[in-house]
């Protein structure tokens, strides 16, 4: 069986929707001084949602920061090679998850992001699967649900700053799914 082969696309507000949504300065949100005039708050970027009212544990929840140093997991790709392959998705049932870069230049490719619907068993949809490029001045909330791979920087060891809501209960924090049939992904790596 041939691997399914996908191309990843540049990470935009109206392409990645149906997944949740992207964090960063935006033209059309409302901006407010801040900070004695020091700053400018931008309002809204992206909402941070827990529904663990939902779940069948009676467990605490709470909002919590990590943090993800990666090293590099995607590698120079041409028409033969694939820059990554995919074989496990996780999802978040009860909450949104967002993933902030850390030091990385604004401009620059800065890790892969990799989604997939979910399934009518509820499980991920392998066949639409959909890849991203985020640049370094680009957050990503996901959606409470969404089916995501695990945490992929290109080209150098990367910090991201992680907020999601947990309760303690693994089922309902992190639900994994694996694939014996990878998905490969191809992008362009940017000089």
């Amino acid at each position: 069986m041939e691997a399914k082969k996908i191309y990843a696309q540049a990470l935009t507000d109206e392409a990645f929707a149906p997944f949740g949504s992207v964090v960063q300065q935006k033209d059309d949100v409302k901006m407010v001084s801040a900070n004695g005039g020091t700053a400018k708050k931008y309002l809204k970027v992206s909402e941070s949602i827990q529904n663990y009212e939902k779940s069948s544990s009676a467990s605490t929840r709470k909002g919590v920061w990590n943090f993800f140093s990666t090293h590099p997991s995607v590698h120079p790709a041409n028409d033969e090679h694939a820059a990554f392959q995919i074989s496990v998705l996780e999802r978040h049932p009860f909450t949104t998850q967002t993933f902030i870069p850390m030091c990385r230049s604004s401009d620059e490719q800065a890790y892969l992001i990799a989604v997939a619907p979910n399934a009518p068993d509820g499980m991920p949809d392998w066949n639409q699967t959909q890849a991203f490029v985020a640049k370094g001045a680009q957050g990503v909330t996901y959606s409470a649900g969404v089916w995501h791979a695990p945490m992929v920087t290109i080209g150098k060891e990367t910090m991201l700053a992680a907020f999601n809501y947990e309760n303690g209960v693994a089922e309902d924090d992190c639900q994994v799914q694996s694939t014996e049939s990878p998905i490969e992904v191809f992008i362009k790596i940017s000089t």
